[in-house]
């Protein structure tokens, strides 16, 4: 949820820049999965992305603008994920949130950063995506720092010595 109103604050800061008719409403798009493999998980996305446009709105919106949330579903494909970026594009969005999955954000963000609209994905943790240019951001920790931190925590924490289930000294020292 405080990523997605982190979205908002800094969409706010890109507003300052933007002039729209005050009539009509700022349209951010989420690009998730409402279907396929990840629908169950990505749910959450919306609803936060809804819940945040929510409580935006009822304060005035941004700029006294109200947001307006497109809901584009990428079907848990890379494939969809270009084709609903292509649709947000065509729909005038502002800004997208997402894709989560890194392979998504990849299909998606050039499509997005050749139209520059905002793209700022939740979890992307491959480095490649925010590589795609100056319109694609991240709000997490890339792959290599994450297995960094989860092998000294193996490490030190857990005293393993090694990733193997079958080697004797990997297990944990648990104390009941």
């Amino acid at each position: 949820m405080k990523t997605i109103i982190s979205f908002f604050f800094i969409l706010f800061l890109v507003f300052t820049s933007q002039s729209t008719s005050a009539s009509e409403p700022i349209k951010i798009g989420v690009i998730a999965a409402k279907s396929g493999a990840a629908a169950n998980n990505h749910r959450r996305i919306f609803l936060s992305a809804r819940l945040a446009v929510e409580q935006i709105n009822l304060k005035g919106g941004v700029l006294g603008k109200q947001i307006e949330l497109i809901e584009l579903d990428n079907k848990t494909t890379s494939l969809g994920s270009k084709i609903t970026a292509q649709k947000a594009v065509s729909e005038n969005v502002t800004a997208v949130i997402g894709c989560v999955r890194s392979s998504n954000s990849l299909a998606a963000g050039p499509v997005l950063q050749k139209a520059k609209t905002i793209m700022i994905s939740p979890i992307s943790t491959n480095p490649k995506v925010t590589l795609i240019g100056d319109y694609v951001f991240r709000v997490c920790f890339l792959d290599s720092l994450q297995g960094q931190i989860m092998a000294n925590f193996a490490i030190k924490e857990l005293r393993c010595q090694s990733a193997s289930k079958n080697d004797p000294l990997s297990a944990p020292n648990f104390d009941p």
